[in-house]
């Protein structure tokens, strides 16, 4: 039971569901996991996806994550 409130945490801190932090360790393994965690909710996020953003990349630009589309080189689109 405390193992998932550690992913929900992670999946949280990734920008997957919500975040609502995680437990303090009690084990060593809770532990490892809560390394992850805080790893992952200082790390900047990517945007969300949407319909409109087929064909995208995801780039970095001015430091922070973006959608591009990648422009087409010699006549050939990627």
């Amino acid at each position: 039971m405390r193992n998932e409130r550690y992913y929900a945490g992670i999946l949280g801190a990734l920008g997957v569901g919500e975040d609502n932090g995680v437990p303090d360790p009690a084990w060593r393994h809770e532990e490892y996991l809560k390394a992850i965690y805080d790893a992952l909710r200082d790390t900047p996020k990517l945007p969300p996806a949407t319909q409109a953003d087929n064909g995208k990349v995801a780039m970095i630009v001015d430091g922070v994550w973006s959608k591009v589309t990648i422009p087409a080189a010699n006549g050939v689109s990627f």
